[in-house]
């Protein structure tokens, strides 16, 4: 199942936590800090810590691997430890007002505002259903490797010139997700104009968040860089309603087939946003990072070929 946690790598944080567990009336004290201001909690913090990843990173230093914070007025808890992780898997509903800054971007449908009965089964049937392991390891691996082979060709044309990494990666990271999850190239040759759109709706949302009193500049700006979000998902619904069928079944199929439960063509757009928006720039910045610590270290890549070789010949 993909945490679509729409939103920076570690909104993942499953940052809802229990205070009272199981009718327990004993509470529960976790380190952390008090809140900076009465109605933006430590929102300040985040914003001048510059991302909630980096002011996470250095509570957690701080503290423990269990850390509390406020979001707002909202008591909250982030977790970075693999055993306490384990022990909250079977926590579902995900308090709203924590992503509500976020619904003007990924929309009132999108899967991260479902919860309940109408949630669970939206998860299992939709994405759970599109993104189990054997899909993963056929269908997702299949179209990353020819999107690889693709650029590979690209970079050996250009020899000798420098590879703009992070370009690259967001790139195949756009063409792997676009390809894997609605079975579409609409989006090839527009990266740029993805990673523009990507960042005036993320800036905002950070201003938001923060606190900061809309203008009109920024209005138009960011409803520009969402519009052109929505119309690319309203051509990937189109494209493949005509396509649906002709090759492999897709996270885009599952949402067309259900009419009971997914309410409208907005619905479906909602969702595609989230899943795209939610997947492409952590998965080209995780290969950016990845690329470059490898690049600075030659023992890293002579271990690294010598476990795939090993791999691929057992």
């Amino acid at each position: 199942m993909i945490l679509i946690v729409v939103i920076s790598i570690i909104f993942i944080l499953n940052i809802v936590w229990i205070i009272f567990r199981n009718g327990s009336k004993q509470t529960v004290i976790i380190p952390g800090m008090s809140a900076s201001d009465p109605e933006l909690g430590n929102l300040g913090d985040i914003g001048q810590a510059g991302s909630l990843h980096q002011y996470l990173t250095k509570l957690h230093h701080q503290f423990a691997p269990i850390v509390s914070f406020y979001w707002g007025k909202r008591y909250v808890v982030s977790i970075a430890s693999p055993e306490t992780f384990h022990e909250t898997r079977r926590l579902f509903d995900r308090p709203v007002p924590l992503f509500a800054s976020f619904q003007p971007l990924i929309g009132v449908n999108s899967i991260q505002y479902a919860n309940g009965d109408v949630g669970r089964y939206r998860r299992k049937n939709h994405y759970d259903a599109a993104l189990s392991p054997m899909m993963l390891r056929g269908h997702f691996f299949d179209i990353f490797q020819r999107v690889l082979r693709e650029k590979l060709i690209s970079w050996q044309s250009d020899e000798g010139k420098p590879i703009a990494l992070h370009a690259e990666m967001l790139s195949m990271a756009i063409r792997s997700i676009t390809g894997a999850a609605f079975g579409s190239s609409i989006l090839f040759d527009d990266e740029q104009h993805i990673e523009q759109a990507y960042n005036t709706c993320w800036h905002e949302m950070e201003m938001r968040i923060q606190g900061q009193p809309m203008d009109s500049k920024r209005e138009e700006e960011f409803n520009k860089a969402r519009s052109y979000f929505f119309e690319k998902a309203k051509e990937i619904v189109a494209e493949r309603r005509q396509r649906s069928g002709d090759d492999d079944k897709c996270f885009i199929d599952y949402l067309l087939a259900d009419e009971e439960h997914v309410i409208s063509e907005e619905h479906i757009c909602d969702e595609i946003i989230t899943m795209f928006v939610g997947g492409f720039h952590t998965t080209g910045n995780l290969l950016t990072w990845i690329l470059y610590y490898l690049a600075k270290d030659q023992n890293i890549q002579q271990r690294l070929l010598d476990e795939l070789v090993q791999t691929y010949d057992t």
